[in-house]
């Protein structure tokens, strides 16, 4: 499926009422293990290039691709098969969940001498988060390691370890994905995250999330693309 179509739609998916999706909730009393909970919903969702779909991705794709494609159509579809799918286990399509990461930001030296565009979007928001820059560039540095396949409830997949990667082969897959230790502000209701996200080998993208909490959930408020396949 060409990259940009599937960037559209996620944009299509994005610009869609949000409430009318079924919304996976995570009652555990360890805020750490609800963030991550909260954020991975929300990314498989509405932000892999609706992967979770599996088949009926496809359909979509097909339909908007066609001469007569109704945006409209498409999203309240997309909603209707999201709601359909949602805690239908037998249907879901499964995500792994990688532990080796691989630094993805330079020190906080660079942020400070590069005049490029993204460098310096970066470095103003990280100032917004704390005065010591280079302790945020560490943690978005580390991998999450304290979180296991088991700790996650997702409500529209199945989340696995890597190494049961070989074994689901010609299942209906997702992509695999890593994340970072969140950098969190003093109120502990605005953070930053980082999230690695494969898919094939020309699919794919790493982002800077800016994650805040609202309404007793985490919800992304903005994304900064590092890169992209």
């Amino acid at each position: 499926m060409p990259k940009i179509v599937l960037i559209i739609l996620t944009t299509l998916i994005l610009s869609s009422c949000h409430y009318d999706y079924q919304l996976c909730n995570c009652n555990s009393k360890d805020e750490k293990i609800k963030l991550y909970n909260d954020i991975l919903n929300e990314l498989i969702e509405h932000h892999f290039y609706n992967l979770y779909l599996g088949t009926e991705n496809k359909k979509i794709f097909n339909e908007y691709v066609s001469t007569s494609s109704d945006t409209a159509k498409i999203r309240r579809d997309l909603i209707r098969l999201q709601n359909s799918l949602y805690n239908d286990t037998v249907r879901f399509c499964n995500i792994y969940l990688d532990t080796v990461f691989r630094p993805a930001f330079n020190q906080w030296t660079y942020f400070q001498t590069d005049t490029g565009r993204y460098a310096k979007e970066t470095k103003n928001l990280i100032s917004t988060f704390s005065k010591d820059g280079q302790s945020v560039i560490d943690s978005l540095n580390s991998i999450q390691l304290s979180l296991k396949p088991s700790d996650f409830k997702l409500c529209t997949s199945k989340i696995l370890s890597l190494r049961d990667f070989k074994s689901q082969k010609g299942k209906c897959s997702i992509g695999i994905v890593s994340f970072s230790k969140a950098f969190l502000d003093k109120t502990k209701t605005k953070g930053l995250l980082y999230c690695n996200f494969h898919c094939g080998k020309l699919c794919g993208k790493g982002e800077l999330l800016v994650i805040n909490y609202v309404n007793n959930r985490w919800m992304i408020n903005k994304t900064i693309l590092t890169w992209v396949s």
